[in-house]
């Protein structure tokens, strides 16, 4: 019930992007709203996929809604000029947070700060999604998106390695 009221809230406001949601988006924003161990293991099952998998999808509905979904599941190559303005701000903002040099990679959408466990994506919504690196290598949404890739980098330093 409160999954209903929460949309009816959102479609009365005009968003409409719950009602053109792909199955898998919809049981990420299920999973996401706190549904319980049950429901979530429903949702694994039906959904086929492995339960950490899945757990990522739902924390990346979490923290950035379809597009979060989109950004974790799907690399792409973002215009090089946005890329190159996030990595020269990222690297004025590192010379000011740390007294070490941080090695900043690039990859299509992804900027990893590798020695950190950080990296940024950049989301076709020009947005900056944090994650963080598992002690099992893989990449987790970390905290909520950020038009600012600084912004988005500093919401993620602390808890960084």
């Amino acid at each position: 019930m409160a999954d209903t009221a929460t949309r009816a809230a959102r479609l009365l406001t005009g968003d409409t992007t719950s009602l053109h949601l792909s199955q898998h988006e919809d049981a990420a924003r299920i999973a996401a709203s706190n549904c319980g161990p049950e429901w979530f293991h429903h949702l694994i099952q039906n959904t086929g996929a492995k339960p950490a998998a899945f757990a990522r999808l739902a924390r990346a509905w979490r923290y950035g809604g379809p597009t979060g979904v989109t950004v974790a599941e799907q690399p792409r190559t973002p215009d090089p000029s946005a890329m190159t303005a996030a990595r020269t701000a990222l690297t004025v903002a590192l010379t000011e947070m740390t007294t070490t040099p941080v090695t900043l990679k690039v990859w299509r959408n992804r900027l990893t700060l590798t020695e950190h466990g950080i990296q940024l994506r950049l989301g076709p919504d020009t947005r900056w999604y944090p994650y963080l690196q598992d002690d099992d290598g893989d990449w987790w949404p970390a905290a909520p998106v950020d038009p600012e890739p600084v912004a988005a980098l500093t919401s993620v330093w602390q808890t960084g390695r």
